[in-house]
């Protein structure tokens, strides 16, 4: 009897131990899935320059500094510099913190330099991924990206 009772306790700790990790498992995946669905969107809103929708996916710290209108004036602004081609991206990689609160995104650029890359956060505000990136067009010091340039001579001020 007292070997029944062992092998109906293992077989309960078992299926125990295994449901647990099932269900950590799926929460993984569903955090993984969130993620990338975010991560996705704020790329496609890139690569189409859709100014209203990217700014709807960034973290509440950022639309707190600025307003919808104010971001689409400064991210149409910046894409107007003749030195800059469009930034067309693909999501490379997500990686997701063990507890699922954020992310790390890993992106190819394509029509830039060979090999570049971009990267952004995510962060979980509300159980919903937000974007941590584009600060210098929240905060407006994307005017000054061009104000020193390099040349063969040295740095000059425009």
């Amino acid at each position: 009897m007292k070997r029944i009772s062992m092998i109906i306790l293992t077989i309960t700790m078992c299926c125990f131990i295994s449901c647990t990790t099932l269900d950590t498992e799926q929460d993984e995946l569903q955090d993984f899935d969130k993620a990338y669905d975010t991560a996705s969107s704020f790329v496609d809103n890139i690569n189409r320059a859709d100014a209203s929708n990217t700014y709807d996916l960034l973290i509440s710290e950022y639309t707190n500094q600025i307003t919808k209108d104010d971001f689409i004036y400064n991210f149409n602004n910046e894409r107007t510099y003749n030195y800059l081609v469009p930034l067309y991206m693909y999501i490379k990689s997500i990686d997701v913190s063990d507890d699922g609160l954020s992310a790390d995104v890993v992106c190819s650029v394509a029509a830039r330099l060979p090999g570049q890359i971009f990267t952004f956060s995510l962060h979980k505000e509300n159980g919903i991924y937000k974007v941590d990136s584009l600060k210098p067009i929240v905060d407006g010091s994307y005017v000054k990206i061009f104000d020193d340039v390099v040349t063969l001579e040295g740095t000059r001020n425009l």
